[in-house]
C-alpha cells in the first residue's frame, strides 16, 4: 500500500507513524540552506529493510546522484549552486517489498521566494570587509562573498550619497564578489565608501573609511598601471 505526504517548511515533519508494515517517512521532504550558500533537499525515513531504497524525481524526471544512509534513514540531494532552474517539485519515495512511502516538497513560487530570501541572508552574512585596488581606469571598490546572487540587491554608496548618481562609477559582480570601478580618481574621493546588501527583509552594511595613506597607495597604484 502506498501513501504521500507533503512537506514545506524545513523541519516538517510528516509521516504514519509505526502502525506501518512498510518503511515510511520519519520527516518529510524539506529544504535548508548550507554555510556554503546551496541548497540540501532532506528526508527521514524509517522501518527500513535491507532492500529498501530511497528515489528522487524532480517535476517527474529521476535525479542522482543522491545520498542515502540506510541506518539513519537520512536521504539528503545537495544543489551547491542554486539558479532559477532550482525551482520545482521535489518528491521522495521509499520502496520494498512490503510497501511505499511518498514525500513531496513543492519548491515553487511563495515557497521558492522563502528560500531566497534566506540564501540572500546567508551570502550576505558571509560578506568580507570592504577593500580597495588601483586599476588603468581607477579604483575599484569590492567585496568578497562566499557566494552572489542576483536576489541579493546591492547598493554603493559615498558620504551617504548612491554612486549610482556618480557617472564614474560602474558597478559589478561575479559568482563570489561585487564591486565598484570609479574611473579618473581625485582628492575629492577621499571619504566613507558603504556597501548595502539587502536580501529581501533585512539590510547588510560593510564600510571603508578611504582617506590617507589607504588612498594615496590604491592611487598610485591607478597611476602605475594606466
Amino acid at each position: 500500500m502506498g501513501r504521500e505526504h507533503s512537506g514545506s517548511d524545513p523541519g516538517s515533519v510528516t509521516g504514519s507513524g509505526p502502525l506501518c508494515s512498510g518503511p515510511y517517512f520519519l520527516e518529510g521532504v524539506s529544504w535548508e540552506v548550507t554555510e556554503e550558500c546551496g541548497l540540501v533537499i532532506r528526508c527521514k525515513v524509517t522501518n527500513l529493510n535491507k532492500d529498501s531504497s530511497l528515489r528522487w524525481s524532480k517535476d517527474g524526471g529521476p535525479l542522482t546522484p543522491t545520498a542515502f544512509d540506510p541506518s539513519s534513514g537520512v536521504g539528503t540531494l545537495s544543489i551547491p549552486q542554486v539558479t532559477a532552474g532550482s525551482a520545482g517539485s521535489y518528491r521522495a519515495q521509499v520502496v520494498d517489498g512490503r510497501g511505499e512511502d511518498t514525500s513531496t516538497l513543492d519548491l515553487l513560487d511563495q515557497e521558492f521566494e522563502k528560500f531566497l530570501q534566506q540564501l540572500s541572508k546567508h551570502c550576505a552574512l558571509s560578506a568580507g570587509p570592504l577593500g580597495v585596488q588601483g586599476t588603468a581606469e581607477g579604483l575599484r571598490l569590492y567585496c568578497s562573498l562566499k557566494v552572489y546572487q542576483t536576489h541579493l540587491k546591492t547598493t554603493w554608496s559615498f558620504r551617504g550619497r548612491g554612486l549610482d548618481q556618480d557617472p564614474r562609477a560602474r558597478p559589478g559582480s561575479s559568482g563570489d564578489a561585487v564591486w565598484v570601478d570609479l574611473r579618473d580618481p581625485a582628492d575629492s574621493d577621499q571619504g566613507r565608501f558603504s556597501l548595502e546588501l539587502f536580501d529581501g527583509l533585512d539590510h547588510h552594511a560593510r564600510h571603508l573609511d578611504l582617506t590617507g595613506p589607504g588612498f594615496a597607495e590604491a592611487l598610485e597604484e591607478h597611476q602605475r598601471m594606466k
